[in-house]
């Protein structure tokens, strides 16, 4: 098993970034804690950033993207045709290969559970809006006549220093796709991408549409005014300025709640999220210990035995006797080494007077181990 999966503290603090995406301030926002413990340095991490999941609804929207992308490409190209299952293998291909060094993922599961009929649906609904509205597919938007044609527009400035990728500009209109649920901060990404493209290119947009593939569905408002514009980015200025103080002298203030913390790729390194009490219904709870629910548990190691191919370790967590089989594949640490664990997605079940936990697909046994 990886060493990944052998708990380890930060080595020091996480520097600010060349330039921020919005991404990357959005998770600020949400979580300073978890922006600094995912980009902190790591004695058992290679990478600049530490490992994430890759869940099936992101390979769908990577992959939808993608394909967009082509077909923007493509019809600027005015190639002669655009074979979209080619395009969605290739891009498959391209995404478990920048993630086959990645120890928390999968990539065969990847490949076998990805959903090809829900990306051409999403690819299906992108084409129809377009046809329907009668607009054409690609912008031609470029900074430099040298450059090819396509239909995204990526972006690195310096006042505010932030950088990305807009989807599409076209004809003073700008087009942000979504593959996933609507978001209220997505209106919020469109005018970041607004003030962008006006501080790169001197051109104010008239028209903003955030565009959801996988029910048709889209928010159109007006692109904000050079008032506006400029308070935008002075806004972001001052936040960024900001960030990168607090940067130097904390890890970050946690901000632990269910929304923030249940699919955090960081809150087996985060106490904070083990103690929280709003985070409670996300960790074992003995009362409601049940087949049907994948729940996160911690608990010192009270006993262990080890057998050929599994280890059952013994302890207590939120007040009530935790018993957990774990294989022994999944340990990172040698058994009579762990002094305590985090299970993250685990299968929980209550018997006679104790829980057992036992993982399944998607679990993930993280050790703290004797030094």
């Amino acid at each position: 098993m990886s060493s990944i999966y052998s708990l380890q503290r930060p080595l020091g603090h996480a520097v600010p970034p060349p330039a921020w995406s919005y991404s990357g301030l959005r998770e600020w926002r949400r979580c300073p804690r978890r922006w600094i413990l995912r980009r902190c340095g790591y004695s058992n991490v290679h990478t600049p950033f530490y490992p994430d999941r890759l869940t099936d609804a992101a390979v769908t929207g990577l992959v939808v993207h993608r394909l967009i992308e082509k077909y923007d490409t493509s019809s600027a190209q005015r190639a002669r045709s655009f074979l979209p299952r080619k395009e969605m293998a290739n891009a498959l291909h391209a995404i478990v290969k920048s993630v086959s060094g990645n120890p928390r993922i999968d990539t065969a599961a990847v490949v076998r559970r990805f959903d090809g009929q829900r990306c051409l649906a999403n690819f299906r609904v992108f084409l129809s809006h377009f046809r329907r509205t009668g607009l054409p597919p690609p912008s031609n938007v470029t900074l430099n006549a040298e450059a090819k044609p396509r239909s995204e527009f990526l972006f690195r400035l310096d006042k505010p220093r932030i950088t990305g990728r807009i989807d599409r500009v076209k004809n003073g209109l700008l087009t942000d796709w979504k593959s996933g649920a609507q978001d209220d901060t997505h209106v919020d990404q469109a005018r970041f991408y607004a003030l962008a493209f006006w501080l790169a290119t001197g051109i104010k947009l008239t028209k903003l549409i955030v565009f959801y593939t996988r029910d048709g569905q889209s928010f159109e408002s007006p692109a904000p005014d050079e008032a506006a514009l400029v308070e935008i980015r002075e806004a972001l200025c001052a936040e960024i300025a900001q960030a990168e103080i607090e940067l130097k002298q904390t890890y970050g203030e946690a901000r632990p709640s269910v929304e923030n913390c249940q699919f955090c790729p960081v809150r087996q390194l985060c106490d904070e999220y083990w103690q929280a009490e709003e985070t409670r219904a996300l960790r074992l709870s003995p009362a409601e210990a049940d087949d049907e629910i994948l729940t996160d548990v911690q608990f010192d190691v009270e006993a262990r035995e080890i057998g050929l191919h599994t280890t059952m370790f013994t302890g207590t967590a939120s007040g009530g006797q935790v018993r957990a089989v774990i294989p022994t594949t999944l340990l990172a640490v040698e058994p009579e080494m762990i002094i305590s664990l985090r299970l993250l997605n685990i299968r929980a079940s209550c018997q006679a007077s104790s829980i057992v936990v036992k993982p399944v697909y998607g679990s993930e046994v993280f050790c703290d181990g004797r030094n």
